[in-house]
């Protein structure tokens, strides 16, 4: 193999690399496999996250998670690098303010700009809590919950007039009226008073009964993919890497889902830089971490 891997200029054959990185790969899960071998799990996940990706593929956590917690105790092994924790005591001193434990780079499967890191992606303790800093000011002192009290209040109204024009007067004259999809228009009133609220405009969903930048379609088929790529630690760095979101991830020219919605809030970036300070504790959340 390695006398394929010459240092005469000459590019090393396929075979040779493959191997490389299949031998790479078993140092890596014989390394992880030992490491944990003290903590209890089923035999596969000493080896493999497959068959954690295929349970949370097929929805099936539900009764996986409590199986595995009556087989193996609280503490459960589910990869060759990865542990279920079930004991209150210690995920309260996991998630300690004072603790070092470091972030898991599970979060990195909520990264979906390839411009930077977001809060949640931020990994290390240091700019965590300093972008967590910057951000609570657009949620707290003087004026913060009248932003969102004002969005709420408005986008009730706007519930109650779609309710009675596209349903309630269709059922007056008989049992043939509408029936209200309430699960989505629960969904489009909780994001046009996020949009309302964060960016100081609305997207209309609630008002036309749609989803008007197919914001939900884009999201009921990305997110069961998202959680099922999340429980295999090689496969989540992959679709995670900036590299990879440049080439396929959501970009700020798309006309729909998370993509214009990053787009709406960029666009509202250098009003609200060049607005007054008044303008913007009064305006939406965005304007208030602006100042």
């Amino acid at each position: 193999m390695f006398s394929s891997l010459a240092w005469d200029g000459t590019m090393p054959s396929l075979p040779a690399i493959l191997f490389t990185l299949l031998l790479l790969t078993a140092s890596i899960t014989i390394h992880s496999s030992r490491r944990l071998r003290h903590i209890p799990g089923p035999l596969p996940a000493k080896f493999t996250y497959a068959w954690f990706f295929r349970a949370m593929h097929a929805g099936a956590m539900l009764e996986v998670l409590p199986s595995l917690q009556q087989a193996y105790g609280r503490i459960v092994r589910v990869g060759p690098n990865a542990v279920l924790v079930g004991d209150i005591n210690e995920l309260l001193r996991i998630n300690n303010v004072r603790s070092r434990y470091p972030r898991s780079d599970w979060s990195l499967n909520l990264r979906f700009d390839a411009a930077g890191e977001t809060t949640p992606t931020l990994r290390e303790h240091g700019p965590h809590d300093q972008r967590k800093a910057m951000l609570m000011r657009g949620y707290e002192g003087k004026g913060a919950g009248q932003v969102f009290e004002g969005a709420v209040d408005e986008q009730m109204k706007v519930l109650v007039k779609m309710l009675r024009e596209k349903y309630v007067r269709r059922g007056e004259n008989g049992p043939g009226g509408k029936v209200v999809a309430w699960a989505n228009v629960a969904r489009f009133l909780a994001i046009d008073v996020v949009t309302l609220a964060v960016t100081g405009e609305v997207w209309g969903d609630l008002a036309t009964d749609g989803d008007v930048w197919n914001f939900f379609e884009v999201g009921d088929k990305l997110v069961p993919f998202m959680l099922s790529i999340a429980t295999w630690a090689g496969v989540r760095r992959l679709f995670s890497a900036f590299w990879f979101l440049k080439w396929l991830g959501p970009k700020e020219t798309d006309d729909h889902g998370l993509g214009k919605f990053m787009a709406t809030t960029e666009s509202q970036r250098p009003t609200l830089l060049n607005a007054s300070r008044a303008s913007r504790v009064a305006s939406s959340i965005m304007a208030r971490i602006c100042w």
